[in-house]
Protein backbone atom coordinates (compact mmCIF):
# COMPACT_ATOMS: atom_id res chain seq x y z
CA UNK A 1 0.00 0.00 0.00
CA UNK A 2 3.00 2.27 0.57
CA UNK A 3 4.39 2.08 -2.37
CA UNK A 4 1.18 2.81 -4.53
CA UNK A 5 0.64 5.65 -2.72
CA UNK A 6 4.13 7.17 -3.67
CA UNK A 7 3.14 6.08 -6.72
CA UNK A 8 0.19 7.95 -7.15
CA UNK A 9 1.74 11.09 -5.69
CA UNK A 10 4.64 10.67 -8.02
CA UNK A 11 1.82 10.65 -11.38
CA UNK A 12 0.04 13.66 -9.69
CA UNK A 13 3.31 15.50 -9.88
CA UNK A 14 4.19 14.52 -13.47
CA UNK A 15 0.90 16.17 -13.79
CA UNK A 16 0.83 19.37 -12.63
CA UNK A 17 4.37 19.96 -14.25
CA UNK A 18 3.40 18.91 -17.80
CA UNK A 19 0.81 21.63 -16.75
CA UNK A 20 2.59 24.36 -16.16
CA UNK A 21 5.03 23.45 -18.79
CA UNK A 22 2.19 24.02 -21.46
CA UNK A 23 1.21 27.53 -19.78
CA UNK A 24 4.44 29.03 -20.04
CA UNK A 25 3.58 29.30 -23.72
CA UNK A 26 0.79 31.27 -23.35
CA UNK A 27 1.16 34.92 -24.33
CA UNK A 28 -0.72 37.83 -22.64
CA UNK A 29 -1.43 41.21 -23.74
CA UNK A 30 -1.41 44.19 -21.54
CA UNK A 31 -4.83 47.15 -22.15
CA UNK A 32 -4.19 50.28 -20.90
CA UNK A 33 -7.14 51.83 -19.31
CA UNK A 34 -7.88 55.47 -18.13
CA UNK A 35 -10.24 55.83 -15.42
CA UNK A 36 -11.17 58.55 -12.72
CA UNK A 37 -8.40 58.91 -9.95
CA UNK A 38 -8.37 56.95 -7.27
CA UNK A 39 -8.03 60.32 -5.15
CA UNK A 40 -9.88 63.26 -6.20
CA UNK A 41 -8.51 66.65 -6.06
CA UNK A 42 -10.10 69.07 -4.08
CA UNK A 43 -11.92 71.12 -6.04
CA UNK A 44 -12.38 75.21 -5.39
CA UNK A 45 -14.89 78.68 -6.50
CA UNK A 46 -13.59 82.00 -6.33
CA UNK A 47 -15.90 84.77 -7.67
CA UNK A 48 -14.77 87.68 -9.67
CA UNK A 49 -11.14 86.02 -9.17
CA UNK A 50 -10.93 86.30 -5.82
CA UNK A 51 -12.10 89.82 -5.46
CA UNK A 52 -13.75 90.89 -2.36
CA UNK A 53 -15.77 93.23 -2.90
CA UNK A 54 -17.93 94.12 -6.90
CA UNK A 55 -20.38 96.90 -7.76
CA UNK A 56 -21.50 94.53 -10.06
CA UNK A 57 -24.85 91.50 -9.35
CA UNK A 58 -24.00 89.91 -12.86
CA UNK A 59 -20.40 88.01 -11.50
CA UNK A 60 -18.08 85.17 -13.48
CA UNK A 61 -17.37 82.31 -11.00
CA UNK A 62 -13.94 80.91 -11.36
CA UNK A 63 -13.97 77.02 -11.34
CA UNK A 64 -10.85 75.60 -10.36
CA UNK A 65 -11.80 71.19 -10.18
CA UNK A 66 -9.53 68.58 -11.68
CA UNK A 67 -11.00 64.82 -12.29
CA UNK A 68 -14.62 66.41 -12.31
CA UNK A 69 -16.50 66.51 -15.18
CA UNK A 70 -19.76 68.59 -13.83
CA UNK A 71 -20.63 71.31 -11.70
CA UNK A 72 -23.75 72.77 -9.53
CA UNK A 73 -23.59 76.15 -8.24
CA UNK A 74 -26.62 77.06 -6.23
CA UNK A 75 -27.38 79.67 -3.90
CA UNK A 76 -28.50 77.53 -0.89
CA UNK A 77 -26.17 76.91 1.77
CA UNK A 78 -24.43 73.29 1.88
CA UNK A 79 -25.79 72.51 -2.16
CA UNK A 80 -29.60 72.40 -0.49
CA UNK A 81 -31.98 72.25 -2.95
CA UNK A 82 -32.67 70.84 -6.33
CA UNK A 83 -29.06 69.89 -8.68
CA UNK A 84 -28.86 71.43 -11.38
CA UNK A 85 -25.31 70.00 -13.51
CA UNK A 86 -23.57 71.02 -16.14
CA UNK A 87 -20.03 70.71 -17.83
CA UNK A 88 -17.41 72.72 -16.12
CA UNK A 89 -15.69 75.60 -17.84
CA UNK A 90 -12.99 77.67 -15.98
CA UNK A 91 -15.61 80.28 -15.77
CA UNK A 92 -19.17 81.13 -15.22
CA UNK A 93 -21.28 83.20 -15.18
CA UNK A 94 -23.90 83.70 -12.07
CA UNK A 95 -26.06 86.89 -11.12
CA UNK A 96 -25.53 87.58 -6.79
CA UNK A 97 -28.67 87.80 -4.90
CA UNK A 98 -28.20 89.89 -2.16
CA UNK A 99 -27.53 93.75 -3.20
CA UNK A 100 -25.71 95.55 -0.63
CA UNK A 101 -24.38 93.08 1.31
CA UNK A 102 -22.50 89.99 1.49
CA UNK A 103 -23.66 86.75 -0.99
CA UNK A 104 -22.08 83.58 -0.72
CA UNK A 105 -22.07 81.49 -4.01
CA UNK A 106 -21.56 77.18 -3.48
CA UNK A 107 -20.72 74.99 -5.78
CA UNK A 108 -21.08 70.83 -5.84
CA UNK A 109 -18.98 68.60 -8.30
CA UNK A 110 -19.54 65.16 -9.56
CA UNK A 111 -16.59 62.60 -11.75
CA UNK A 112 -17.21 60.73 -14.00
CA UNK A 113 -17.88 57.54 -11.96
CA UNK A 114 -20.53 59.39 -10.37
CA UNK A 115 -18.66 60.49 -7.24
CA UNK A 116 -19.33 63.82 -5.69
CA UNK A 117 -16.93 66.46 -3.75
CA UNK A 118 -17.97 68.15 -0.81
CA UNK A 119 -19.75 71.05 -1.08
CA UNK A 120 -17.37 74.41 -1.58
CA UNK A 121 -18.33 77.80 -1.23
CA UNK A 122 -17.15 81.42 -2.13
CA UNK A 123 -17.92 85.26 -0.96
CA UNK A 124 -18.21 88.72 -1.82
CA UNK A 125 -19.21 91.81 -0.63
CA UNK A 126 -21.62 93.53 -3.05
CA UNK A 127 -21.20 97.59 -2.65
CA UNK A 128 -23.10 99.62 -5.79
CA UNK A 129 -23.55 103.05 -3.65
CA UNK A 130 -20.37 105.65 -4.43
CA UNK A 131 -18.84 107.25 -1.07
CA UNK A 132 -19.54 110.74 -0.04
CA UNK A 133 -16.89 113.22 -0.06
CA UNK A 134 -16.76 117.38 0.62
CA UNK A 135 -13.50 119.80 1.69
CA UNK A 136 -12.73 120.80 4.54
CA UNK A 137 -10.77 123.44 3.55
CA UNK A 138 -10.25 125.28 0.70
CA UNK A 139 -8.00 128.87 -0.17
CA UNK A 140 -9.46 132.24 -0.21
CA UNK A 141 -11.11 133.39 -3.42
CA UNK A 142 -8.03 135.54 -3.82
CA UNK A 143 -4.37 134.96 -3.12
CA UNK A 144 -1.33 136.52 -4.06
CA UNK A 145 0.90 133.70 -3.73
CA UNK A 146 1.97 130.98 -5.77
CA UNK A 147 0.82 128.04 -3.18
CA UNK A 148 -1.97 126.84 -1.57
CA UNK A 149 -3.47 124.05 0.88
CA UNK A 150 -6.80 122.15 0.39
CA UNK A 151 -7.90 119.52 2.74
CA UNK A 152 -11.11 116.74 1.76
CA UNK A 153 -13.10 114.42 4.07
CA UNK A 154 -14.89 111.11 2.50
CA UNK A 155 -16.49 108.12 4.10
CA UNK A 156 -18.43 105.26 2.78
CA UNK A 157 -21.07 104.26 5.57
CA UNK A 158 -22.19 100.92 5.19
CA UNK A 159 -20.69 99.55 2.26
CA UNK A 160 -17.19 98.58 1.39
CA UNK A 161 -14.98 101.13 2.67
CA UNK A 162 -13.10 104.18 1.06
CA UNK A 163 -10.30 102.87 -0.99
CA UNK A 164 -8.47 106.29 -2.46
CA UNK A 165 -8.95 109.89 -2.77
CA UNK A 166 -8.57 111.31 -6.11
CA UNK A 167 -7.96 114.50 -7.36
CA UNK A 168 -6.99 116.80 -10.41
CA UNK A 169 -5.63 120.07 -10.99
CA UNK A 170 -7.22 122.45 -13.45
CA UNK A 171 -7.14 120.12 -16.91
CA UNK A 172 -4.56 117.91 -15.88
CA UNK A 173 -4.86 114.24 -15.59
CA UNK A 174 -6.65 112.39 -12.59
CA UNK A 175 -4.40 111.37 -9.81
CA UNK A 176 -4.08 109.83 -6.38
CA UNK A 177 -3.89 112.52 -3.36
CA UNK A 178 -4.08 112.44 0.16
CA UNK A 179 -6.85 113.73 2.01
CA UNK A 180 -4.45 116.99 2.87
CA UNK A 181 -2.32 118.53 -0.47
CA UNK A 182 0.10 121.33 -0.93
CA UNK A 183 -0.14 122.68 -4.26
CA UNK A 184 2.65 124.94 -5.42
CA UNK A 185 3.99 126.88 -8.53
CA UNK A 186 0.77 127.63 -9.24
CA UNK A 187 -0.67 129.66 -11.93
CA UNK A 188 -1.54 133.50 -12.38
CA UNK A 189 -5.45 133.35 -13.11
CA UNK A 190 -8.30 131.10 -12.45
CA UNK A 191 -7.02 127.55 -10.65
CA UNK A 192 -9.08 124.34 -9.63
CA UNK A 193 -8.74 121.44 -7.72
CA UNK A 194 -11.30 118.17 -8.57
CA UNK A 195 -11.52 116.17 -5.77
CA UNK A 196 -13.25 112.31 -5.44
CA UNK A 197 -13.03 109.48 -2.98
CA UNK A 198 -13.27 105.85 -4.37
CA UNK A 199 -14.19 103.03 -2.67
CA UNK A 200 -13.14 99.34 -2.29
CA UNK A 201 -15.91 98.05 -4.59
CA UNK A 202 -14.69 100.98 -7.41
CA UNK A 203 -17.59 102.91 -6.91
CA UNK A 204 -16.55 106.71 -7.41
CA UNK A 205 -17.82 109.65 -5.66
CA UNK A 206 -19.36 112.97 -7.63
CA UNK A 207 -16.25 115.31 -8.05
CA UNK A 208 -16.11 118.02 -5.48
CA UNK A 209 -14.87 121.52 -7.19
CA UNK A 210 -12.64 123.86 -5.25
CA UNK A 211 -11.43 127.07 -7.69
CA UNK A 212 -9.47 130.15 -6.32
CA UNK A 213 -7.57 132.80 -7.96
CA UNK A 214 -3.65 133.53 -8.20
CA UNK A 215 -2.92 137.03 -8.37
CA UNK A 216 0.84 138.32 -8.17
CA UNK A 217 1.10 141.29 -10.62
CA UNK A 218 0.86 144.52 -8.91
CA UNK A 219 -2.30 147.06 -10.23
CA UNK A 220 -1.53 150.08 -11.35
CA UNK A 221 -2.92 153.54 -9.99
CA UNK A 222 -2.83 156.95 -11.61
CA UNK A 223 -4.02 160.60 -10.63
CA UNK A 224 -6.41 161.91 -13.48
CA UNK A 225 -7.11 164.76 -11.96
CA UNK A 226 -5.34 166.98 -9.31
CA UNK A 227 -4.99 170.90 -8.31
CA UNK A 228 -2.50 172.96 -9.57
CA UNK A 229 0.56 173.06 -7.55
CA UNK A 230 -0.09 176.57 -6.34
CA UNK A 231 -3.74 177.37 -5.31
CA UNK A 232 -5.60 179.99 -3.68
CA UNK A 233 -8.86 178.10 -2.03
CA UNK A 234 -9.08 176.07 1.33
CA UNK A 235 -11.72 173.19 -0.66
CA UNK A 236 -9.87 171.06 -3.79
CA UNK A 237 -10.41 167.44 -5.26
CA UNK A 238 -8.23 165.12 -6.31
CA UNK A 239 -9.17 162.24 -9.12
CA UNK A 240 -7.34 158.77 -9.02
CA UNK A 241 -7.50 155.80 -11.84
CA UNK A 242 -6.43 151.97 -11.09
CA UNK A 243 -5.85 149.15 -13.14
CA UNK A 244 -5.82 145.23 -12.88
CA UNK A 245 -5.56 144.23 -16.72
CA UNK A 246 -6.36 140.85 -16.51
CA UNK A 247 -5.48 140.17 -12.88
CA UNK A 248 -8.31 139.60 -10.53
CA UNK A 249 -9.73 143.13 -9.91
CA UNK A 250 -9.23 146.35 -8.20
CA UNK A 251 -10.47 145.80 -4.62
CA UNK A 252 -10.03 149.50 -2.78
CA UNK A 253 -7.93 152.60 -3.13
CA UNK A 254 -5.81 153.45 -0.29
CA UNK A 255 -4.65 157.24 0.34
CA UNK A 256 -2.32 159.18 2.21
CA UNK A 257 -3.32 162.91 2.84
CA UNK A 258 -0.33 164.63 4.56
CA UNK A 259 0.99 160.90 6.12
CA UNK A 260 -2.36 160.38 7.12
CA UNK A 261 -3.77 156.91 6.16
CA UNK A 262 -7.41 156.64 4.16
CA UNK A 263 -8.26 153.22 3.80
CA UNK A 264 -10.64 152.76 1.57
CA UNK A 265 -9.87 156.14 -0.40
CA UNK A 266 -12.69 157.31 -2.90
CA UNK A 267 -11.60 157.49 -6.55
CA UNK A 268 -12.64 161.23 -6.37
CA UNK A 269 -11.13 162.91 -3.00
CA UNK A 270 -12.44 166.31 -1.60
CA UNK A 271 -9.98 168.22 0.26
CA UNK A 272 -11.75 170.81 2.46
CA UNK A 273 -10.53 173.30 4.90
CA UNK A 274 -7.17 172.81 3.64
CA UNK A 275 -4.54 175.46 6.39
CA UNK A 276 -1.94 176.97 4.41
CA UNK A 277 1.32 175.58 3.36
CA UNK A 278 2.10 172.61 1.37
CA UNK A 279 0.06 169.79 1.14
CA UNK A 280 1.10 166.15 0.05
CA UNK A 281 -1.73 163.34 -1.54
CA UNK A 282 -0.44 159.84 -2.59
CA UNK A 283 -2.45 156.99 -3.83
Amino acid sequence: MKKKSMIRALVALLVVLGFFQNCSKVAFNKVETQDTPRVLAVPTIAIEGGQPFTNKLNVNVDIEARSYSEVFLTNDPDCTGPAIWSSIESTKPWTLIKAEQTNIVYAKFKAADGRMSLCASAEIFHDSVPPVGDFLSVPKSFLNVQSATLEFFAEDTGGSGIDKLECRLNMGPIDTCSSLTHLMFLNEGVNSVYYRAVDKAKNPSEFQLASWWVDITKPTVTIASAPLAMINKKNTQIVSVGSDGVGSGIDRHVCLVDNIKIDPCPLTYIATDLPEGPHIFQV
